[in-house]
């Protein structure tokens, strides 16, 4: 007896055209909440150094309105740890989170603990800032220009340009050696940069080189003698 065929089983034009429309509703909700995940992360960001800023107030009031200076001669470049933990990378990160300036008033009164509030969403593990230098951010400290470094906040002009910290990578915008520097971008595609201003207001910019260390800007001055 002849086993009958099993007749094949085709598509319709309308259930091809209803599959389509399924992958991409799928597709764009996918969209949708890499979106929105991305947003989060952002405001979180722009929220850590809100934090940052209070902090800094809060030092400037038991410190006679003077910024921190540098803390060690090993780096000049000292606006890395006003915040943050231990670092792991070289000898000039190994200072503890009592011996940064902001820490306390952030909460972290221990040595040897984690600062939650001074790593980026962003911060990219192959290159990891916040485990090397013990914070993804850096008060405007830096010895290439004229910064907040102990100075005085009535020395301020323009408080709502003046920049207070940014992440590390915008330094290396600032002065046009992105290689020499962790790029810590909000976006792979644009130099993309969170910033907090004297005056405690945060903004994501879009820096160019040289913007606020040689060129004055409306935006962001990281430069004081460049204030308007």
């Amino acid at each position: 007896m002849q086993s009958p065929q099993i007749a094949s089983r085709r598509f319709t034009l309308l259930e091809l055209l209803m599959v389509i429309c399924v992958i991409l509703i799928l597709l764009s909700l996918f969209a949708g909440v890499a979106k929105g995940l991305k947003k989060s992360r952002e405001v979180r960001c722009l929220s850590n150094l809100k934090q940052i800023s209070v902090a800094t107030m809060l030092y400037l009031s038991n410190n006679k309105t003077q910024y921190p200076g540098f803390l060690s001669s090993i780096d000049e470049q000292q606006g890395r740890i006003w915040m943050g933990k231990k670092g792991n990378s070289e000898p000039m990160w190994d200072i503890n989170v009592t011996e940064r300036p902001l820490n306390v008033y952030m909460g972290y009164t221990r040595d040897n603990i984690e600062t939650p509030g001074v790593k980026c969403p962003f911060n990219n593990y192959a290159l990891d800032a916040y485990n090397k230098v013990g914070s993804t951010y850096a008060g405007n400290a830096y010895s290439q220009w004229d910064g907040l470094k102990s100075k005085r906040i009535s020395q301020v002009k323009s408080p709502s340009t003046a920049a207070l910290a940014t992440e590390h990578g915008a330094y290396a915008v600032l002065t046009n050696q992105i290689s020499n520097y962790w790029r810590m971008t909000h976006d792979p595609k644009k130099l993309l940069y969170p910033v907090v201003r004297v005056d405690g207001s945060s903004i994501l910019h879009l820096l160019a080189p040289g913007e606020g260390i040689t060129t004055p800007s409306k935006t962001v001055n990281f430069n004081l003698s460049l204030e308007p």
